[in-house]
C-alpha cells in the first residue's frame, strides 16, 4: 500500500462523482522480522527518497485543495487518477477504497455533531461531544461489517480491517491539518497520539496478514513527515511498531 496514494485519494475523491469500481481487498504479506530498528535516516533505502518526495508532493496537493475556494479552483494533479477513471491495479483499487472509508468517517463524525445539536442534548464539555461523535462514526463503519460482508461474500475480517485502515488514515490527515500547538493540549480534543491509540485498540483478531504492515506504513509515513523519526525504534512485529509509532505524534 502506497501511503501517498491514500493521501491523494482521500481529499480528491470526495469532490468528484463516485467511481463504480468493485472493491478489492488489500494485499500484503505477514511480517516475519526479528527485533530490528527503524529511524528517520532511512533515505538510503532503495527507492526511499523517491517515495518521500511523492508523499510530500501528495500532502502539498492536499494543502492546495484546502486553500481552494471551490473544487473548480483546484487543478487536478496529473499523477492522480480521476474518480471516474477505470482502475485495474489492485493496490490503486485498495487505496481508493481506503480513501472512501476515510472520507466517510470524517463526514459521519460531523454528522454526529449535527445529530447532537438537533437533539438539544446538553453535553457538559466539548471533549465529551468529540468522543461521542468519534464513537458514532466508528460504530457506523464497524458495527455492520458482518451484514455487509454477508451481502458481498467477502470475509468479515477483511472488511473490518480495511475500514479500520480508513479510520486510521482519516485520523492521520486530520492531525496533519491540525496546528502543532494543539496536538497535546486542547480544550475540545484529546491528544493526537491518544486518538491514534484508540483506533489501533479496535483492531481485534482475526486480522489479515497485511493489516499491521499497512497500519505501520501509514503511521511511519506521517511520523516521518512531521519529523518524528529522529530516534531508533526497536520492535519485534509490525503491531509493536504501529503502537510505538503512535508515540511519535507529540
Amino acid at each position: 500500500m502506497n501511503a501517498g496514494e491514500c493521501v491523494r485519494r482521500l481529499f480528491f475523491v470526495i469532490f468528484a462523482p463516485d467511481s463504480q469500481q468493485e472493491s478489492s481487498p488489500l494485499s500484503g504479506r505477514k511480517s516475519t522480522q526479528a527485533t530490528v530498528r527503524i529511524c528517520g535516516a532511512s533515505s538510503q533505502l532503495p527507492g526511499q527518497a523517491e517515495a518521500d518526495e511523492a508523499f510530500e508532493r501528495a500532502l502539498g496537493h492536499v494543502h492546495d485543495l484546502l486553500a481552494s475556494a471551490s473544487p473548480a479552483d483546484f487543478t487536478w494533479p496529473a499523477d492522480v487518477p480521476t474518480p471516474d477513471a477505470e482502475i485495474t491495479d489492485p493496490n490503486q483499487i485498495a487505496a481508493r477504497d481506503v480513501a472512501y472509508i476515510a472520507g466517510a468517517y470524517v463526514i459521519l463524525h460531523e454528522l454526529g455533531h449535527h445529530r447532537i445539536a438537533k437533539s438539544e442534548c446538553a453535553i457538559e464539555y466539548d471533549l465529551r461531544e468529540e468522543r461521542l461523535c468519534d464513537a458514532y462514526a466508528r460504530g457506523m463503519l464497524l458495527d455492520g461489517t458482518a451484514t455487509f460482508a454477508a451481502s458481498t461474500g467477502d470475509p468479515e475480517h477483511l472488511v473490518r480491517a480495511k475500514r479500520l485502515l480508513g479510520i486510521l488514515l482519516a485520523k492521520l490527515l486530520i492531525i496533519t491539518v491540525t496546528p502543532r500547538d494543539r496536538w497535546a493540549i486542547s480544550p475540545d480534543h484529546e491528544p493526537v497520539r491518544r486518538r491514534l491509540f484508540r483506533v489501533l485498540r479496535y483492531a481485534k483478531e482475526p486480522l489479515p496478514a497485511w493489516f499491521w504492515d499497512t497500519a505501520a506504513a501509514l503511521l511511519a509515513a506521517f511520523a516521518r513527515h512531521h519529523g518524528g523519526l529522529n530516534d531508533a525504534i526497536r520492535f519485534g512485529s509490525s503491531r509493536e511498531l504501529a503502537f510505538e509509532l503512535c508515540r511519535k505524534f507529540v
